[in-house]
């Protein structure tokens, strides 16, 4: 069973995180939490894109391997935990540059959100997700308000039978 998996509409270059998705480095979980993977996502934009959507490149790394049911988990956490303070940036080395993704011609990287999903077996994954974001122009918030509009609506476009077999 695979570690990772991703999804992309864009180019994408080899995942300079693929050797970590078996453990945290966002933060850790609170009691018995259960670390169950991470989501990175990274945003490029183009003068050619029908939308923000469009511009999304995936990398999901499912402990389980059920890579589908992360990335939606954390699209439908993401925003209701974006209201709560998030820890601090650990990857500093990897700001302003893609990670997953490949600026072609006329695409622009804008940033990264990473999202780390922790279960506590109560039902709320908004309680124990921990993020952060690396906006090129230093917005973060305007970045993860941009990714939280575009991850449910590129993942209603992916055929994750396919995507994630």
């Amino acid at each position: 069973m695979s570690r990772t998996q991703r999804i992309t509409a864009v180019s994408i270059a080899p995942d300079a995180f693929a050797g970590m998705y078996h453990r945290p480095i966002l933060g850790g979980g609170k009691g018995t939490a259960i670390y169950v993977g991470r989501v990175v996502v990274e945003l490029l934009e183009s003068p050619t894109a029908r939308s923000d959507a469009h511009q999304l490149a995936l990398s999901s790394g499912a402990v389980d391997g059920d890579h589908a049911t992360l990335i939606e988990r954390v699209a439908a956490a993401l925003p209701r935990r974006l209201a709560l303070n998030s820890a601090p940036d650990p990857l500093a080395g990897f700001q302003g540059r893609p990670t997953i993704s490949v600026e072609t011609s006329g695409d622009t990287y804008v940033g990264r959100v990473m999202v780390e999903l922790w279960d506590a077996g109560d039902g709320d994954d908004t309680r124990l997700l921990t993020y952060s974001a690396d906006a090129t122009n230093g917005v973060g918030a305007t970045l993860l308000e941009r990714v939280v509009v575009a991850l449910p609506i590129r993942l209603a476009h992916v055929n994750t039978t396919r995507a994630f077999a």
